[in-house]
């Protein structure tokens, strides 16, 4: 955080946009659940009362139980802020209260060391621009997209195309990811640390900067180039990058999830598709071996796991991989057929 500060209080008004989008995106996009290392300084906003006393009807929560007895819950959660996480259902907190400990994705302690790794793969050197590596035609997309959002191409010049693709995908999030409203990831770990639970992630930061940087720098300007014209459509379609997501998690319809990503995937190149295998399905398998380490290791502690909703849901999904493995894992707080059916 230090480092950050220094970087943006010696710029230039026209750099620090580039510098502010870097910083949100690590936070947001890479470490979701920045926040560990001073968690208990955070607090939740409501500055939105009506969405906060909606809450969340439908939580995606699940109870695990193994043949010996052991008990563990699954959490699906979203990386993005919303007032709406701080009216989970009270017996869902009361699950939370009893529980030992609490892990998300990731266990971040040191978020300098992280912010320069992040760095190495995010930023181009040697002279390269992402004019150059992706073209003349692409880049002009580029730019007509972004002046759309009151910026231009320039800003991102600097970046490798994966970076350059997340920055387009978080464009609109950026006033949520500025409001200081809660990220419901964060908001449960530091519940649960300050009623003095064990915390932590089940990835490295490693691990996870590979999977978002995996692949060939041609599959990457492949990438880039396709979610330029999936934000154009949407954009002449008026419709709002996360509206669909958000829609489909507080409807609490697993299927409603996996159509927003099939959607998103629909005509996609090999490269995404590719991308999203290593993102989702290939990480699936180590968080659930993962997952079963910790019930053998403490088989009587009471353990939640909360990571992002995609995680959980469909025939690769944590759920159906946990079943497979003969744990009994049951939802609860689902919609009920009437409610389906509305």
């Amino acid at each position: 955080m230090k480092v950050f500060k220094q970087v943006i209080k010696g710029l230039r008004v026209k750099e620090l946009n580039y510098a502010l989008i870097i910083y949100i995106l690590i936070c947001s996009l890479i470490a979701p659940l920045i926040s560990y290392a001073e968690v208990t300084s955070i607090e939740p906003t409501t500055s939105d009362k009506r969405l906060a006393k909606e809450g969340v009807p439908h939580p995606f929560f699940w109870d695990v139980h193994g043949s010996k007895g052991e008990v563990i819950h699954l959490m699906g959660t979203m990386h993005i802020p919303d007032p709406r996480w701080v009216n989970l259902p009270s017996s869902l907190l009361k699950d939370l209260d009893r529980a030992d400990a609490v892990y998300g994705e990731l266990n971040l302690t040191d978020k300098e060391a992280m912010s320069g790794q992040v760095m190495k793969l995010a930023l181009l050197s040697n002279g390269d621009t992402l004019e150059k590596l992706i073209g003349p035609k692409v880049y002009k997309k580029l730019d007509q997209y972004l002046q759309t959002r009151g910026q231009s191409a320039l800003f991102m010049n600097g970046f490798h195309p994966k970076m350059a693709e997340m920055t387009l995908g978080l464009l609109d999030a950026m006033p949520l990811l500025m409001s200081g409203q809660p990220v419901l990831d964060e908001w449960l770990l530091k519940r649960a640390k300050k009623a003095g639970k064990t915390i932590g992630g089940i990835e490295t930061v490693d691990e996870q900067i590979a999977a978002l940087f995996a692949g060939t720098l041609e599959e990457a300007k492949t990438s880039l180039a396709f979610t330029i014209d999936l934000l154009m459509k949407k954009e002449k379609a008026g419709i709002k990058p996360f509206d669909a997501l958000f829609k489909a998690y507080f409807s609490g319809r697993e299927e409603a999830i996996l159509s927003v990503l099939e959607e998103e995937l629909k005509d996609a190149p090999k490269a995404q598709l590719k991308a999203m295998e290593l993102l989702l399905n290939a990480r699936n398998k180590v968080m659930v071996k993962r997952v079963i380490e910790k019930i053998k290791d403490a088989p009587k502690k009471r353990q939640v796991f909360a990571f992002g909703v995609a995680h959980f849901v469909g025939e690769e999904g944590i759920v159906k991989l946990l079943k497979d493995k003969g744990y009994t894992v049951l939802r609860r707080y689902a919609p009920t057929q009437k409610k389906l059916a509305e």
